[in-house]
């Protein structure tokens, strides 16, 4: 379990791979799983858009197996190339794909020369029972997702509610805190990761 809540700007220069993402740059390796994790705030990755440069909301790029349940991003994402909202790159192998589950896209917004709600650039992907905000600000639009990558498009007003979280997704009580009526956030945050979460802004003003 781990949150990001912040804003971050990288310069990507003009060569070579540049990655950011709120839970993890880059990822590579075996077994990987991230869990009950979100982000939110600002991610910007900027530079020649000619270079390999890769921002999501959760992760920028993975190159292996990688497994997302559970998590969120409400990040807002820019990339010089490939941003997504939750992956900006995913390059795995048939074998050794990356695989998300009840987990959602509800970002700010997602800009990149290759732009996607969920992810900016896919190769090898598995998916099941993922949501994206449908009204989501994507430029310069989204890639083909395919059938590989599937997705239900959510409202803002649903995506705002507890509801959403809890019986959509299986968020757990037990690890998130849904209650929204005392605080300025008005996403779930973790429990016992500390109150400041509460205070963070509520950057995703169509809710």
């Amino acid at each position: 379990r781990c949150y990001f809540a912040g804003n971050i700007t990288s310069d990507n220069g003009t060569a070579g791979n540049r990655c950011l993402g709120g839970i993890a740059g880059y990822v590579n390796g075996a077994d990987n799983i991230i869990t009950s994790s979100y982000s939110s705030g600002t991610l910007k990755l900027l530079g020649t858009t000619n270079a390999a440069s890769y921002a999501g909301g959760l992760i920028g790029y993975n190159t292996y197996r990688v497994d997302i349940i559970n998590c969120y991003s409400s990040a807002a994402v820019n990339s010089a190339a490939s941003a997504g909202g939750l992956i900006g790159n995913s390059a795995s192998t048939a074998a050794s794909y990356a695989y998300i589950a009840y987990s959602a896209a509800v970002n700010e917004y997602v800009y990149g020369v290759t732009a996607s709600t969920r992810i900016g650039n896919n190769l090898y992907t598995n998916s099941g029972a993922n949501y994206a905000f449908g009204d989501m600000p994507v430029l310069p639009g989204p890639i083909d997702e395919g059938s590989i990558k599937d997705g239900i498009s959510v409202s803002g007003f649903d995506a705002g509610r507890p509801e959403f979280f809890l019986d959509t997704l299986n968020f757990s009580l037990d690890v998130w805190d849904t209650n929204y009526s005392a605080r300025s956030y008005k996403l779930p945050v973790l429990k016992g990761l500390g109150d400041e979460q509460k205070d963070f802004p509520n950057t995703n003003h169509y809710y």
